[in-house]
C-alpha cells in the first residue's frame, strides 16, 4: 500500500502525463490540419489522432 504522500505524487504524475498526451495530440492535430490544407491526404493517420484525442478525454474523465 502507498502512503497518502505517495498517492498524491502518483496522481500528480498521472495528471502530468495526461496533460502531456493532450498537448501532443493537439500539436499533431494542428500539424495534420496544416498538412491537409496544403493538399496532403493523411486520412488513416488523421483518424488515429482523433482516436488518441478521444482516449485522452476519456482518461481525463476517469481520473
Amino acid at each position: 500500500l502507498l502512503s497518502i504522500k505517495e498517492d498524491i505524487s502518483l496522481i500528480k504524475y498521472i495528471i502530468g502525463q495526461i496533460e502531456a498526451l493532450e498537448d501532443l495530440a493537439n500539436c499533431l492535430e494542428q500539424a495534420f490540419i496544416n498538412s491537409i490544407a496544403l493538399g496532403s491526404s493523411n486520412g488513416l493517420y488523421w483518424a488515429w489522432f482523433i482516436e488518441l484525442k478521444c482516449i485522452v478525454e476519456l482518461v481525463k474523465l476517469i481520473v
